[in-house]
């Protein structure tokens, strides 16, 4: 994949997020899939883990205003089987101002079905009480 081929399609991943196509979204995903939060762990085993964890981290990202995940790649590891993509993401409310920044580095594999994510590290997060073990906890373990 060129750049601007994992440009568009963390855009694509970042679009489905927001309109809530999470069960599209979470095809994309390898299990299971190691996710860091500012240095908490947290692994998602099952589909219906990763469609819980993206449904959770949406509601709070529409409870804080974001409506748009906005993505730049800043860096992308020489391709083989597995391959890092460093991500500067920038939330954005309805009317398009600037409500918080993050960096995400997504661990890629590919597949005869495209693109899964295996992994994904975020040393900021645009949520910072995501790092939280309450949060945390409730991003999964609660099916409430």
């Amino acid at each position: 994949m060129t750049y601007d081929d994992y440009a568009s399609y963390i855009k694509w991943r970042a679009d489905l997020l927001m309109s809530g196509r999470l069960e599209d979204l979470a095809r994309h995903y390898e299990l299971p899939t190691a996710i860091d939060l500012a240095g908490r762990q947290l692994t998602l085993t099952s589909r219906d883990d990763v469609v819980l964890h993206l449904h959770r981290s949406r509601l709070v990202y529409r409870a804080r205003g974001i409506e748009v995940l906005e993505s730049e790649i800043t860096a992308v590891e020489l391709p083989t089987q597995t391959q890092r993509v460093w991500i500067n993401w920038t939330a954005l409310d309805a009317c398009g101002a600037n409500v918080g920044r993050a960096n995400s580095i997504y661990t890629m594999n590919r597949s005869r079905s495209g693109m899964r994510v295996q992994a994904i590290e975020n040393p900021t997060l645009l949520v910072p009480e995501f790092a939280l073990p309450h949060y945390r906890n409730r991003l999964i373990r609660s099916r409430a």
